[in-house]
């Protein structure tokens, strides 16, 4: 018996985060006999990078499931126009399902409360019909309990991010020898791995970050720097991060590595000793791989999902951050010499997710 499945999110961009949570999400549903994934409105570069073939409108009226699956898609919301859009382009395509009687589920997704209480009538009319909401952390769990009513808040599943259903054993060794290559040719014993979204001339945040590094690199014991991108630098700022973090931390021995995609970049976050960033899925795929992350956060989806692994005090709030938060961060940063483990509570949740989008498609 054969299932057609359609897969919603955010494919509509090449960033490592995003395509990463399809990628787990698609990889456990393929293995599944019979199944048949098409991607909801994917890029070129998304669709050939996950050999998925894309979903028409047309495709509703035969798909036996839709399926949104992973991401913060309800809670960045940037004020009232930016969540209209967010529910057009991430509700609205469910909601036309569950018209045409499709069964619909939300997997490992992340919301906050609506900037305007009409807003959060609409999104409740949305979903209300999903058979599963499966919610990535607590204080997301917590609103959709209060947003729907009490008969339909056996649908609310409280479950982890999707990315800490892998761990290091999801990387393939041809990935991992290539990332070792890359962190022995900076010639250091200790290496850590700095990933910023913008350049710090452009940015004063994140100037106020290099500035840190700097001075506590410089009084350190010699680390190598890995720069890294989350995202083709064709389409963002990273690259020249890189090449301004590079000329602010010289004489330091650093290499600025383009971004690698999806497999090779999880391969260097295992590798490197420790990470900084400014973006939640190259922490936590950090984290899932068992080197410490630390995070500039920009949104604060980071702190739930830091606080989620029981780590909340690696991630400060980029724009509420005072300088000596920043350093604070920075310094156990650079002299972080442990590991972390995920929770294994953490790790359950996250497998209990992808077997609920199990459970809609069978």
């Amino acid at each position: 018996m054969s299932h057609k499945v359609i897969l919603h999110g955010m494919h509509r961009s090449p960033n490592f985060g995003d395509v990463l949570l399809t990628q787990i999400l698609r990889d456990h549903l393929a293995e599944l006999p019979g199944v048949q994934l098409k991607l909801l409105a994917p890029t070129d570069d998304v669709r050939r990078t996950l050999e998925v073939k894309e979903a028409s409108l047309s495709n509703f009226l035969h798909a036996d499931c839709v399926i949104l699956g992973g991401g913060g898609f309800f809670q960045r919301m940037d004020g009232p126009k930016g969540a209209l859009k967010t529910l057009v382009k991430y509700a609205l395509p469910l909601f036309f399902a569950q018209l045409l009687g499709k069964p619909t589920a939300i997997i490992g997704a992340g919301f906050a409360p609506m900037p305007q209480k009409w807003l959060d009538r609409l999104l409740k009319i949305m979903i209300s019909r999903c058979r599963t909401i499966a919610v990535r952390d607590q204080a997301g769990y917590d609103y959709l309990r209060r947003l729907l009513p009490a008969v339909k808040r056996d649908r609310i599943q409280r479950v982890s991010d999707l990315v800490f259903a892998i761990d290091e054993s999801w990387i393939k060794p041809a990935d991992r020898r290539w990332a070792e290559q890359i962190r022995h040719s900076l010639g250091s014993e200790r290496v850590i791995a700095v990933h910023l979204s913008e350049p710090p001339s452009t940015n004063e945040n994140y100037g106020m970050i290099a500035a840190s590094l700097r001075e506590v690199l410089k009084r350190g014991q010699g680390c190598g720097v890995l720069l890294l991108e989350d995202h083709p630098s064709a389409e963002n700022g990273q690259a020249q991060a890189q090449t301004e973090l590079a000329e602010i931390l010289a004489p330091l021995p650093t290499l600025p590595v383009p971004y690698p995609g999806v497999e090779r970049l999880a391969a260097l976050l295992a590798c490197a000793d420790a990470v900084l960033t400014s973006k939640l899925h190259v922490g936590l795929c950090a984290a899932t791989m068992g080197t410490p992350p630390f995070a500039v956060a920009k949104h604060r989806k980071n702190l739930a999902s830091f606080a989620d692994i029981e780590i909340a005090e690696n991630c400060g709030l980029l724009g509420d951050a005072k300088p000596a938060q920043i350093d604070d961060i920075v310094q156990r940063f650079v002299n972080e010499t442990g590991g972390v483990s995920v929770p294994d509570g953490v790790r359950m949740r996250a497998k209990a997710a992808l077997q609920l989008a199990e459970k809609v498609i069978t």
